[in-house]
């Protein structure tokens, strides 16, 4: 980790996550800088804020959740981190994305090498989830490749090069 005051950059070579009840799902990220950071704030105060998040390259498995209530399911990644961040854009490059079903027998989703950007992210209060901040940013999101299983396992499906661009609604 590197903090350069004058430049207003807090750079962090890896950070490495690994969830305990499945030692096998190791997420990391790589190269993460912090732009335009706001010094007093994160020496002072411990707040992160800063004018941009980048991230070179990593691997992050997200499992989706079941609501008990409604059976509706749906892929949630911790917001601790979105909820005291106060982040303008975040550039995510080539990064790969697993997927995994609730059912733990269920077959994943994998995104390839994918490269997202979220710009004019609205200030957060400690109370957006990730979702509000997405709605009212400006975002698109390239991955070279998507890999899944037909619900009824008769197929394995590749697609390659999908671009989604929420700033220009396509």
């Amino acid at each position: 980790m590197r903090l350069n005051a004058r430049q207003k950059l807090f750079t962090i070579e890896s950070i490495n996550f690994l969830d305990t009840k499945r030692p096998s799902e190791k997420s990391f990220l790589k190269g993460i800088e912090f732009k335009g950071l706001n010094t007093n704030a994160f020496v002072y105060e411990n707040k992160l804020s800063a004018d941009s998040l980048l991230i070179a390259s990593g691997a992050l498995f997200i499992r989706q959740s079941k609501n008990e209530r409604d059976a509706s399911q749906s892929f949630e990644i911790d917001n601790d981190f979105f909820s005291k961040a106060q982040l303008k854009n975040v550039f995510v490059n080539s990064t790969d994305v697993t997927m995994l079903p609730a059912k733990i027998d269920g077959r994943p989703t994998l995104l390839r090498k994918v490269n997202f950007v979220a710009t004019n992210l609205p200030t957060l209060n400690g109370d957006n989830s990730l979702q509000q901040i997405l709605n009212a940013g400006k975002w698109r999101l390239h991955t070279d490749g998507v890999d899944f299983r037909t619900k009824d396992g008769l197929y394995d499906i590749k697609v390659v090069n999908v671009d989604l661009d929420d700033a220009n609604k396509n």
